[in-house]
Parts: structure tokens; sequence; C-alpha cells
């Protein structure tokens, strides 16, 4: 936790002459006072996965039964139990499955799978050695690691000083947001990156740096977005050795006790070696297209391809101003896949800026390598994304901020309840609309 912002910091308390002081550099940050056992309760925390993830799979399993599956939802590729689970199996799941059983292939001019980032489905394709089938590895690893992160994060909650009743409440409003259906078995990368993210930062709780930083690797070849693990690692780190320095005085930064200046007699490899280590994933998806096609960055370079080349366009949201601007509003009601399109990228779009004026808060109750975590979390999506398409599940990755809310509703009961109704109904019409085949996110 970041220190006391109502300590005494002023030259006066050092009972010295005021031209005499230097400014005092950060103390060390020490782990937040956690509950007895921190990992206490895990199975109400499982439990709570387990009932909520049947639910959803009862809902996807009733929209394909009653409702169907659109031709063009992406992914029609046969697989055992497809009656009951296809709704689990849409959009990029293809593309997943593809490099899990097929391999990266690349055509200039095309959409191609070096888009996707590696760390998940070589986790398919090692468990489709046992299953036998790659969409059904998809849907073991995601259900699995989404099992796992919600234990992590029960965990990562004790650890932070929250007791029982507001991990429930925090836990609950991740478990039931409404793009959370994305950690329960649905074949795509968001349960296995939060799992790890979640397990390298208990590892740096813990002060197991270069474990955590190893750990680490898989978010970095999981997605773009890995890069916040490695900024969230070093600034945690450096928090931990006291490398930080927060400015005197009675500015913004000062009252919230922001980190500002790096203190270098304070450095240590410890504190930068785990974050640098975290890199490799990245690093070694980079090197196999530079070996195999001659660009480092081509999963980069194929966003062009898929709508998203890099530049003023994208980054000033001009494929979504202009649906906004050219809805024909009137004819909502007869065409609602209209509303749908626009009214799915509003909302994610307004959750990116909520998270964004989160980041300081995050900071001043869990630290700032929370808060750097967070920022690049939603930056990156922020910046890439032409549409806000994908910010959705995207910001399931910055946990802090459920965490954040979860806490604060936990003292507002009649609150909590309702928003937790609301995001359970909406979930499940989510994980209907999804089943069916609809592009949500």
């Amino acid at each position: 936790m970041a220190p006391d912002p109502t300590a005494d910091a002023s030259p006066s308390a050092t009972g010295r002459p005021q031209e005499e002081v230097t400014p005092a550099p950060t103390p060390p940050r020490a782990s937040p006072p956690a509950t007895p056992r921190a990992s206490a309760g895990w199975p109400r925390a499982a439990a709570w996965y387990l009932a909520i993830g049947l639910g959803l799979w009862v809902v996807q399993a009733l929209a394909i039964r009653y409702w169907g599956i659109k031709a063009n939802s992406g992914a029609q590729v046969p697989f055992p139990g497809r009656e009951w689970l296809g709704g689990l199996f849409h959009w990029d799941g293809g593309w997943y499955a593809g490099i899990a059983g097929d391999g990266y292939a690349f055509r200039p001019g095309t959409q191609a799978n070096v888009a996707f980032f590696p760390a998940f489905p070589l986790a398919m394709r090692a468990v489709a050695v046992v299953v036998r089938n790659e969409v059904v590895a998809g849907i073991v690893v995601s259900a699995l690691s989404g099992l796992g992160a919600t234990v992590a994060l029960w965990t990562w909650m004790g650890r932070m000083g929250l007791d029982d009743r507001k991990r429930q409440t925090a836990l609950l409003v991740l478990l039931l947001y409404p793009y959370g259906f994305f950690l329960f078995g649905v074949v795509y990368s968001d349960a296995l990156f939060m799992l790890v993210c979640l397990a390298a930062f208990l590892l740096a709780e813990s002060r197991r740096w270069w474990l955590a930083g190893l750990v680490a690797i898989a978010a970095t070849a999981g997605r773009p977005t890995g890069a916040a693990m490695s900024v969230g690692l070093l600034v945690l780190a450096l928090e931990a050795g006291g490398a930080l320095a927060v400015p005197e005085g009675d500015g913004l930064l000062a009252r919230w006790r922001v980190p500002a200046r790096v203190q270098w007699r304070e450095l240590r490899v410890w504190q930068v070696g785990p974050a640098v280590l975290s890199l490799a994933g990245l690093a070694a998806y980079s090197g196999y297209l530079w070996n195999r096609w001659g660009d480092p960055f081509l999963f980069v370079t194929v966003q062009k391809w898929w709508g998203q080349p890099s530049g003023p366009a994208t980054l000033l949201k001009e494929e979504y101003f202009h649906l906004l601007t050219h809805t024909d509003y009137s004819s909502m009601l007869s065409r609602p896949q209209q509303g749908l399109d626009l009214g799915t990228r509003t909302v994610q779009g307004a959750i990116l800026v909520a998270a964004l004026v989160a980041v300081p808060f995050v900071g001043r109750r869990f630290g700032w390598g929370y808060a750097a975590f967070t920022l690049v979390s939603v930056a990156i999506p922020l910046w890439g994304s032409k549409d806000f398409m994908g910010s959705g599940r995207y910001a399931m990755a910055a946990f802090p901020v459920f965490v954040l809310l979860g806490e604060w509703l936990s003292a507002r009961v009649t609150l909590a309840r309702t928003w937790l109704v609301a995001s359970a109904l909406l979930s499940a019409m989510m994980m209907a609309f999804y089943a069916h085949g609809a592009y949500l996110t």
C-alpha cells in the first residue's frame, strides 16, 4: 500500500533548520496488513466461480438450442459437444484454434493469425494432446484459468488487507461484470492472461521477484497489453526498495503521494531485472516473426488489414465517430443490430475512460505499481482501437479497479445488491448474445 498520505514530512518535523534539510527518500513500500492466511476462504471463491459459470453455460446452451448460431460468427469448426458448448466458440476462437492446430501463417494484404500472441494457443496445443481437440482444449484452458484467476484474486485481496465481506463483493463485481463471461470457458485468451498477471503479482508481494518476472513472461507472450505487467512489476519493485521519491510540499503529487523521482542510489538489480526478464515473452515472439518473415513487429503491421492501421485515424477514433454520426437512429427498432453495434462500442469506451479515471485511486489504495499496471492496461486499447471494440474484455485485466469498486460497494449494501443483480442480468444477456454469434467485443 502507498505510504500514509497524512504522515508529516515537513522540514520542521526534523527539528533542524530548514536550510539544512535534504529531501528524504520515500520509505520502502511495505505490504499491506494481510488478513490472517490471505488464501483462507478460497473454496468459497471457487464455489462462486463454479456457480456463476454453470449458470452462464446453461444460458449459452439454451441460446444455441432455441436461437441458433449465426452463420457469420467466425468459427464454424465442428468439435465434440458443440451442440451444448457451441456458444463458447466464436470469432477470435477460430483463429486461436487454427494457430493451436496448424501454427502461424502470413500472406501480405490479408488478415493473418500473426496478430494473435502465442501463449494461449500454445496452452491449447499442450492440452489438446490430452483431449484430442483444439477447441475443447481452448474451453478447458479458459475455464481452468478462470477458476485459477478467481482463487488468485481472492488471495491477492487478502494480501491487500480486505476482509471476507469486501473480498466477496469485489469478486462478484468482477465475475458478474457483463463482459466477464470470457472468464468461463470462452475460447479467448482473457482468463489465462488474468491468471498469469495475478500469479506474478502474488509472487512479487511475497518478494519472490525473479520468479514473478519468470511467470510474467507468459503475460508478455499473451497479448500486446502484456507490457503492462512489466511496467507494473518494475514500479512495484522500485516502491518496495524505496527507490521512488514523492515530491515535498503541498502540490497535487505530494498530497496524493505520487512517486515522481527515482532515487538512483537506492536502485538495485532485483528491482529492474525481473521486469526486464518478463519482456522475454514479447522478445521471443518478435524474434520468431523476424526470423520467419523479416518483421519483428508483424503483429502491428497486420493491423492495417484488420482495419486498424497505426496513425491518427485509429488514435482519434474516426471509425467510431463515423458510426456515431451516420447511424440512422430512427430505424433502430426495426434494425436493432445498429443499436447493438453503436451501443456496445460506446459502453466499452466509457469503461476505458472510467478505468483511466480510477488510476490515481488505485495507486493511493494499493500502491503505484498497480496504478502503473492499470494505466498501461487501459492506455494500450484506448490508443490502438479504432472504435473501442474489444475494450470491454481487455478492461478485465485491470483487476485493481474492480476490487476498488467492490470495496466501495461493500459499505453500501443496498447499492451493492442492486449493482450485482443488474450486472448478473446483463451478464446473462451478453452470454446469450455471444452464444448466438453476435459480435460484442
